[in-house]
């Protein structure tokens, strides 16, 4: 882990030639792809990066299309934009690669998800706001998962269905309340909960102290 940790700005295109705009905390060869809900930006994840970066986790948290700098392209095809997130952990020969979607960024992950030919390590979901129509095409797509919503957010549907079909081993944690994906995250009463749980899910797929 480099002694002075900080991100930096970069950028990568996607396969349908959109420019993305992203920030990258480099860390250990494990990486994390952020994918940010539809009111927010890459920079709606900086606090959880900067824990992510201590745990020994490279993160990469681009903005979507139409988001910050990021050019808009002819559609939203957010999974193309997590698919481009992949290739590029990859080339950068990234070792495990994990998936973080909150809302809407966690549709364009299962999207991604169901077209991908290369499996991921893991998937972490944050109150997704869809995409269950794809789950009968994501067995395999990842070794692990973890799911987390609050019991009676307005997606919390989702979430269950995901629950009650898992397409892979998905452990799942609900809180009390309504709070949706990032306002679960930030909020200061459950905030600590959903990062101690991403922390120790995280450690399971890789410690660094094994590695150091």
């Amino acid at each position: 882990m480099p002694s002075s940790l900080s991100s930096q700005t970069i950028s990568f295109c996607t396969t349908d030639s959109v420019k993305l705009e992203a920030d990258i905390y480099p860390a250990q060869n494990p990486w994390c792809v952020l994918a940010h809900g539809k009111a927010y930006d890459k920079n709606a994840w900086k606090p959880l990066a900067m824990d992510m970066q201590q745990w020994g986790w490279t993160v990469l948290a681009p903005n979507f299309r139409g988001y910050g700098l990021s050019e808009r392209g002819d559609n939203a095809s957010y999974d193309q934009d997590i698919l481009a997130s992949i290739t590029y952990a990859r080339r950068e020969r990234a070792n495990p690669i994990v998936l973080l979607g909150a809302s809407m960024g966690g549709i364009a992950v299962i999207a991604a998800l169901a077209e991908t030919e290369k499996p991921v390590d893991a998937v972490i979901w944050l109150s997704p706001a869809g995409g269950e129509e794809y789950l009968p095409l994501l067995a395999n797509k990842a070794a692990h998962g973890l799911l987390l919503f609050s019991e009676n957010e307005a997606y919390a549907a989702p979430a269950r269905e995901i629950a009650s079909h898992p397409p892979f081993p998905i452990s799942t944690r609900s809180w009390p309340g309504s709070l949706h994906a990032h306002q679960l995250l930030n909020d200061p009463d459950s905030g600590p909960e959903v990062r101690t749980v991403i922390q120790d899910f995280l450690a399971s797929l890789y410690n660094p102290m094994r590695h150091a």
